[in-house]
């Protein structure tokens, strides 16, 4: 494997507790997709009203929530 795809099995081994909690408490793949969605949304949001220096941060935070909610919906 190649590239950044190389870096998933890590990344959904660190995210193994939540995903556990998760299941315990019955949490929908759907809320998680819908969650997911909505970061993606909030990333935009803050890159299109904040100025770069300040977009940055809120940005980067609001994408690696996206990939973590897509990597656990598509596990539950």
């Amino acid at each position: 494997m190649n590239g950044l795809y190389t870096l998933k099995p890590w990344y959904a081994d660190r995210l193994s507790g939540v995903r556990a909690t998760l299941v315990r408490r019955e949490v929908s793949p759907d809320t998680l997709t819908a969650v997911g969605v909505a970061s993606a949304a909030g990333a935009a949001a803050a890159l299109a009203w904040l100025p770069a220096g300040l977009a940055a941060l809120p940005v980067a935070v609001l994408l690696a929530a996206r990939l973590a909610f897509a990597n656990l919906d598509g596990h539950l």
